[in-house]
């Protein structure tokens, strides 16, 4: 197997595009992580990422099998994570739940897949919960009906959830993935890092266990692999 690596330093984070040759098929793997950096040249960058990103994904040779995956800390508590609550944001995106700003960026370029980040848990799974619908606890029923839900389904393939001893199984929220390009099934695994509820701002994470990363990823692979997944991808 050949593999072909670009790597690319844009929007605060790190931009990859990695093409995995395997027999005939091609896959295109764009792939982008910590974009949660300074506000400043986070905003100031996104419309080249997304220029590039567009331009990878219509590429007349690799754009066709293309994935496009996030490995997480997508938000992050601060001006542009409250940017929901003002007018012009609320316009946009439907809601004015925090975090909608960066969630409707991401929705718009397309991204087809994110593991969560510590950053996600700057404020506790409730708040997530607000910044996407359906996941955590939501007891004052703000998640307003119009709001403009995350199209980003999410992985977290080690977040046990310790009432039911099971990955957890927020809506939106999956222990692995399974996306078929042109025939061929590519599984998506994401994990969180089991020091997560002592590196976010908060470490509110009653009821959830992080399981060791590197046992709950070959778990998954393994069951990806008997699903019939012939590449897996860790984000």
């Amino acid at each position: 197997m050949n593999l072909k690596k670009k790597f690319l330093g844009v929007f605060a984070g790190t931009f990859l595009s990695t093409t995995v040759l395997a027999n005939s098929f091609t896959l295109q793997l764009l792939h982008f992580a910590d974009i949660d950096g300074n506000e400043q040249s986070a905003l100031a960058s996104v419309d080249e990422f997304a220029a590039l990103v567009g331009a990878f994904k219509t590429d007349p040779v690799y754009g066709p099998n293309t994935i496009f995956v996030s490995s997480g800390d997508n938000i992050l508590p601060g001006p542009r994570f409250y940017a929901a609550e003002q007018r012009p944001v609320r316009n946009l995106t439907g809601s004015n739940e925090p975090g909608h700003a960066d969630i409707a960026l991401l929705n718009e370029m397309g991204v087809q897949a994110s593991a969560l980040g510590n950053h996600e848990f700057d404020f506790g799974p409730k708040i997530l919960g607000r910044v996407i619908p359906g996941i955590g606890e939501d007891p004052q029923g703000s998640i307003k009906k119009n709001a403009k839900n995350s199209k980003i389904p999410f992985i977290s393939s080690n977040i046990i959830d310790l009432k039911t001893g099971r990955n957890i199984k927020w809506n939106n929220t999956y222990p692995y993935l399974i996306k078929e390009i042109n025939g061929i099934k590519v599984g998506i695994l994401g994990g969180v890092t089991i020091d997560t509820p002592s590196s976010t701002v908060r470490t509110n994470v009653r009821g959830l266990y992080f399981e060791d990363l590197a046992i709950s990823v070959l778990k998954q692979a393994n069951i990806l692999r008997k699903k019939g997944a012939q590449i897996v991808l860790l984000t």
